[in-house]
């Protein structure tokens, strides 16, 4: 029997053994560590009562109420039992969104249909596991050592809890065996980059999460980590639509030669005012606010909001689109006076037939954006034509940028999606989503808002919100960017702003102002032909989306054979490779 010395001795040599693991492979979080150390301030503290370890709170409230390696050994022989997990595949046929041969929903309806209507398993081999929680972490070291784990992710709100984890859980000891992944004391954007690189690292386990919360108080972090996966699905963005962008990009480039060498910081912005006009609902609420500022601004409006321009009679100054589809022509359905003149910027990405429509504009300029088929040229990575607009304005050297419409929320009052002119307007109710298995873009839940408490939104607009966390990195403290969006989300890095509060009184004088900047950006139109093919990028996405349901049906229906999943395989595989043969030879 060990006297109380000897266990206080063992356990301090466990922390010494972590903290050191910790400086060796995981700096980040050694740091972390350190730093929280110089300031501790105990509110938890572990003891040793009726011969079993005890996390205790301030009011020495137990967190137990029994024996640590008990509980551990309790979770062990239940986990089987527990059902729970998160799937990153469908059981249910996708929604077939084009008719192109190498669209993903095709490809991956061609797996689910072997799935024979079964719904997934709940009692599936599962390699990859999430501990949400730590307590003292002896949980962790017990499910490790009982499964097969090849990649774990430990998820950890309080950093006083998970060090002093590190007194009773052999971290060490469990990543010799698996791969671990840490988010600890994690703000949004932290926690999602975590789950991204823990989704990347080998794929094809992630068809079941199993996961395993420390107490009931973690369940709002459950729920904000199942988000954070489906957002993530590979269904979002593609290999189909890097495909589509590839030959779209090739397209355009051959008949334009119009591409802009972004890949430098401009300044041609520095001294005037811009006002970024998006597609949500505070564009109509505010659209007289524009009318009568908008000599006072550098007006710049999304592709899509070119209806309401029209209808309060407002010429933009320069257009931005991103979007690959074709039913962007519907948002040129209006008279070619709102944008023969205009200055616009074009997503490679953008289908060949509104670049037709557009060439009107002697000033159209195309640029890269979530795909790069020419090196160092600048390529604008995002969730939106909105997130996207604002690193291309930033890049243009803006330093005084006004958000208007782009909320990434609803109408706070009527539920419409966007302002009601737009193409894709909607109505949603306001109401938070109960069931978490509908598509991730299709759940409604609330966040922080720009001029409210708090607003709804959806699964996609997350995504718009999550990309402000990259573009708060490009600020400086010359950059101001004024949200006025009155129905919009919080985004990071940007001032909530009313239009009230606006007050400028300088008039710009835009002909000699954009004559000048045109002069300047038309010097770095590229000629040269692209360096480099993205046909490996794409493959691997193809991979990335493909593993999950290969694996499952592999490992977990004896119906399924091995020869029947690589005959799928190469099939798609084959598919797509002459699909980038062909946009190849029209280089």
């Amino acid at each position: 029997m060990e006297t109380l010395e000897e266990i206080q001795q063992t356990i301090q040599e466990i922390f010494l053994k972590n903290l050191n693991f910790f400086k060796q492979h995981h700096i980040y979080l050694y740091n972390q560590l350190m730093e929280f150390e110089k300031n501790i301030q105990e509110n938890y503290f572990i003891d040793f009562i009726d011969n079993h370890f005890e996390l205790l709170d301030k009011d020495n409230i137990p967190t137990y109420n029994c024996d640590p390696f008990y509980d551990a050994k309790y979770r062990v022989e239940n986990l089987h039992k527990n059902i729970s997990g998160i799937s990153t595949i469908d059981t249910v046929s996708r929604e077939i969104l084009s008719d192109e041969i190498y669209e993903s929903n095709k490809f991956i309806n061609e797996f689910i249909n072997l799935f024979a209507g079964q719904e997934i398993e709940t009692n599936v081999k599962f390699k990859k596991f999430i501990f949400i929680g730590t307590l003292l972490g002896v949980h962790i070291n017990d499910i490790a050592n009982a499964n097969d784990l090849e990649v774990i992710l430990i998820v950890e709100d309080n950093i006083e809890i998970f060090r002093l984890s590190m007194f009773l859980t052999d971290y060490k000891t469990v990543a010799n065996k698996s791969k671990i992944f840490f988010a600890i004391n994690s703000n949004e954007a932290e926690l999602y980059n975590t789950i991204f690189q823990y989704l990347k690292f080998k794929n094809e386990y992630n068809y079941f999460l199993k996961f395993e919360i420390a107490s009931q108080k973690e369940i709002p972090l459950l729920h904000q980590i199942s988000r954070i996966i489906s957002s993530q699905s590979k269904t979002i963005y593609s290999y189909s639509k890097f495909l589509e962008a590839y030959s779209n990009g090739i397209d355009n480039f051959t008949n334009t030669k119009r591409l802009i060498n972004l890949s430098k910081q401009f300044n041609e912005f520095e001294k005037v005012p811009v006002l970024f006009l998006g597609g949500g609902p505070s564009l109509e609420d505010n659209i007289d606010f524009v009318k009568n500022n908008q000599d006072k601004f550098l007006i710049v409006v999304v592709m899509a909001s070119l209806k309401r321009l029209e209808k309060a009679n407002i010429i933009p100054d320069i257009i931005l689109t991103i979007d690959s589809h074709i039913k962007l022509l519907e948002f040129i359905d209006v008279d070619k006076k709102y944008y023969q003149n205009s200055i616009i910027f074009a997503s490679m990405n953008t289908h060949p037939q509104v670049i037709d429509k557009l060439s009107i504009s002697k000033d159209l300029y195309l640029f890269q954006s979530n795909t790069e088929i020419f090196y160092n040229h600048g390529n604008f990575t995002g969730a939106t034509v909105g997130d996207i607009g604002v690193k291309l304005l930033l890049k243009l050297g803006v330093t005084s940028l006004y958000l208007l419409g782009i909320d990434a929320a609803f109408n706070q009052i009527t539920g419409a999606t966007h302002d009601l002119t737009h193409a894709y307007s909607t109505i949603q109710k306001l109401e938070t989503t109960e069931d978490e298995n509908i598509d991730f873009g299709k759940q409604t839940f609330k966040v922080v808002g720009n001029q409210k408490e708090a607003v709804y939104t959806t699964g996609s607009y997350k995504l718009t919100i999550d990309s402000f966390n990259d573009i708060k990195e490009l600020l400086n403290h010359n950059i101001k960017i004024y949200n006025l969006s009155n129905h919009g989300a919080l985004l990071n890095g940007t001032i909530p702003t009313t239009c009230k509060e606006v007050n400028l009184t300088i008039t710009i004088d835009k002909k000699i102002f954009l004559k000048e900047f045109i002069n300047n950006i038309s010097k770095y139109i590229t000629t040269q032909k692209p360096q480099h093919s993205i046909a490996k990028q794409i493959i691997q996405q193809y991979e990335e989306l493909i593993n999950p349901y290969y694996f499952y049906l592999l490992n977990n229906h004896k119906n399924v054979k091995k020869k029947q999943l690589d005959k799928i395989k190469n099939n798609q595989l084959n598919i797509i490779t002459k699909q980038l043969k062909s946009i190849s030879n029209n280089i």
